[in-house]
């Protein structure tokens, strides 16, 4: 039986999301244009538009969207969310702050109930409702969905137990690979406890905070999905999301 102390009190889904959307797409070159890359499309609407569709599956109403290269641009596409009955914050950060400075503009907002976190520039249809329950019932800190990929490389590469609980995860490993083929999804559900342990300035959850979390003791699992999360980093990562969503209608 899991040991459920640390099980959240609150005993609803998730109302708010901050979808992370301050990327450049440099990599991307001529194929990102003059947009940001989270205005890049797919699909027929901009790979952001798809994340926030997820979260509104879900049930979120609050949306906090960070912003930094081209942000106007992005105000403008998505306004102030009522065409999802959500509402969107935005944060203009002049100095990239990271994954996870990203959450310290928001922190009054994000800090009245657990919360999840989505890369605003992947694709995936992931099950946020499904991966709540999960969190439940662990009595997570934090759940971070993942998925395979047979090539780790350039990847965080997550290690768990029998349970599911992380061990260990390695961000864009160099030399000998880990002896696992699951990658941190960029999607996580978690308490707005952590969020004490996340202060001013730039830094990243993969490489900087859940780690150490881990290492302290905290409850972090993950959430294996079943269903492939589609990069656009590169223009083959975006001609291969492209011939994806032929096959796999978006969400």
């Amino acid at each position: 039986m899991p040991d459920l102390s640390n099980t959240s009190s609150f005993a609803h889904p998730p109302t708010c999301a901050l979808i992370l959307a301050a990327g450049k797409g440099s990599r991307l070159g001529a194929h990102a244009g003059d947009r940001p890359k989270p205005l890049v499309p797919l699909a027929g609407r901009p790979i952001i538009e798809h994340n926030i569709v997820l979260c509104c599956q879900a049930g979120v109403t609050e949306l906090c969207i960070n912003l930094h290269h081209l942000g106007d641009q992005i105000v403008t596409q998505l306004g102030d969310g009522s065409r999802w009955n959500v509402h969107i914050t935005y944060s203009h950060e002049a100095e990239l702050l990271g994954t996870a400075g990203a959450v310290v503009p928001f922190r009054s907002i994000l800090e009245t109930g657990h919360f999840y976190v989505v890369y605003g520039d992947n694709y995936s249809q992931c099950d946020l409702r499904a991966l709540w329950q999960a969190h439940q019932r662990t009595g997570a800190d934090m759940t971070v969905a993942v998925h395979e990929r047979p090539d780790v490389r350039g990847s965080g590469v997550v290690i768990m137990d029998s349970t599911d609980r992380i061990v260990d995860l390695i961000e864009k490993p160099t030399g000998e690979l880990p002896d696992s083929r699951w990658v941190n999804a960029g999607i996580y559900l978690m308490e707005p406890s952590l969020l004490a342990d996340i202060g001013p300035g730039a830094s990243d959850f993969a490489r900087d905070h859940i780690p150490r979390w881990i290492r302290a003791g905290k409850r972090v699992f993950g959430f294996r999905l079943h269903t492939p999360v589609l990069a656009i980093d590169t223009p083959e990562q975006l001609y291969q999301a492209q011939q994806q969503l032929k096959t796999t209608p978006p969400l």
